[in-house]
């Protein structure tokens, strides 16, 4: 009984499948060469193109410096009454680095670089290597970051709140993977 039971039960589960005839009907319809992988898991770079995101950098200053362009930042913070923002990063003077610290729980990333990539609505001010974002940088060299927005018209508007102090202030807009880097 318990057999019959466990054949009907199979019988029924599988007549009620209803991707079972979707595959074929997909495969019949698209050229022969696609498989059954093809269709259940996207190409690598679609999922990377997914995850960029075009964002527009509030960059005010530049320097291969790194205690310079630290002081600028943290006065910067002051004047303008603004959050500066290490984001669990420190200076190593024996590489000339700024990376994340020794002492943070990321291991991956301890004593290198990471970069920002998201903003919240204080937009602190974060210092960051500019080849991150700008190919065409020095390498080594850092940027005051003032804030990282989706849209060029926010970027615009809170540019504008350092122009007298910072007049070579710009946008940079660049693609950012967003995605795990982990």
């Amino acid at each position: 009984m318990k057999a019959i039971s466990l054949l009907i039960l199979l019988a029924f589960a599988f007549s009620c499948n209803p991707n079972r005839n979707q595959k074929s009907e997909k495969l019949s319809q698209n050229d022969s060469t696609q498989t059954d992988s093809n269709l259940v898991e996207p190409p690598a770079q679609d999922i990377v193109d997914e995850e960029m995101q075009t964002a527009f950098m509030v960059i005010l200053d530049s320097s291969t410096d790194y205690h310079a362009l630290r002081s600028l930042a943290e006065k910067t913070a002051t004047d303008f009454q603004l959050e500066f923002d290490t984001l669990e990063k420190q200076y190593y003077p024996d590489k000339n680095l700024w990376g994340v610290a020794l002492w943070s729980e990321d291991e991956i990333y301890r004593g290198e670089y990471y970069p920002r990539r998201s903003d919240d609505e204080k937009h602190p001010l974060s210092l960051e290597y500019q080849q991150w974002y700008d190919d065409r940088s020095r390498e080594k060299n850092l940027v005051l970051m003032a804030g990282i927005f989706s849209f060029s018209l926010e970027a615009e508007e809170y540019l504008n709140k350092f122009r007298e102090k910072f007049p070579h202030a710009y946008i940079l807009q660049k693609e950012i993977y967003m995605g795990c880097m982990h």
